[in-house]
């Protein structure tokens, strides 16, 4: 198989990341990049003081088993953009990524299993702490993340267009919805940054 399956050789005969058929994207340009990829830079969580609705005394704790990676710590007046999946039924997880809005560079990570509001409180920190990012939660499973996020003041929240099926008028909601018309849009330009800027793309994960 090395001679003539090199792929195949890789991933059955030495074990490398991979799988045979066909893949949504270019699998020898994945395990080439997770070859390649650095640990992050420090991991943990945000710790606060909390009224129900206030978050004070917010502080950066690092912590092994902490739910947060970050590859790249925020800089000054630098633009972020974070989104955010909230988990559906079962053994799906509450996810945000956060990226550079000018590199378009994958620079955090948030990935836990644990309650809607404590997901949403570190989203809270995470976007503040980095420049308050414009955080665009999904809104399909639960609209509960962005209620309370705009609840504690979060003023940068993604703000979608919805035309009135009644009257034609453009109402105005917080959050991503993921739909039939949406979903083609998010994979076709995730599967074009892939091909073309895998090199933004810092976690495993």
């Amino acid at each position: 198989f090395q001679e003539t399956d090199e792929y195949y050789y890789q991933v059955y005969c030495l074990g490398m990341w991979g799988v045979t058929g066909k893949t949504v994207f270019n699998g020898k340009a994945i395990g080439r990049r997770l070859q390649e990829l650095k640990e992050p830079v420090c991991t943990g969580l945000f710790t606060y003081a909390d009224d129900g609705l206030t978050l004070t005394d917010i502080r950066w704790e690092d912590a092994r088993d902490g739910c947060i990676k970050v590859y790249k710590k925020p800089e000054p007046g630098r633009p972020y953009v974070i989104g955010a999946d909230t988990a559906g039924d079962g053994s799906d997880w509450f996810v945000g990524q956060v990226l550079d809005n000018v590199s378009g560079e994958q620079v955090a990570v948030l990935r836990h299993q644990y309650d809607e509001d404590t997901f949403s409180r570190q989203m809270y920190c995470l976007g503040k702490w980095y420049n308050d990012a414009m955080l665009a939660p999904e809104a399909n499973f639960s609209t509960y993340p962005v209620k309370l996020l705009d609840l504690m003041g979060y003023r940068n929240l993604y703000v979608r267009e919805i035309e009135d099926t009644f009257d034609g008028t453009i109402r105005h909601a917080y959050g991503f919805r993921t739909d039939r018309l949406t979903r083609p849009v998010i994979i076709s330009e995730l599967i074009r940054v892939m091909r073309e800027h895998l090199e933004t793309v810092n976690d495993e994960e």
